[in-house]
């Protein structure tokens, strides 16, 4: 896992939203959904559940983003 990837993760749990995320990470919305899923795939897990309005983080994305913000705070 690439430090970038997790950081694309955090952005994209925090706006719920790719769209959002990669504007806010000035990253082509593509990209950041191939990042994604890359990650998703390493991790063998589904990381968000994407629908019309957004995305919002599974169980294990959850999880992955309180881990995140801890570690990001030590």
């Amino acid at each position: 896992m690439e430090f970038r990837h997790l950081r694309y993760f955090v952005d994209i749990a925090e706006e719920q939203s790719f769209t959002r995320a990669a504007s806010r990470l000035h990253v082509a919305q593509p990209a950041l959904s191939r990042h994604m899923r890359n990650l998703e795939q390493e991790l063998g897990v589904k990381l968000f559940r994407r629908h019309a309005r957004g995305a919002e983080p599974t169980a294990a994305g959850r999880i992955l983003y309180s881990t995140s913000i801890s570690l990001a705070a030590s």
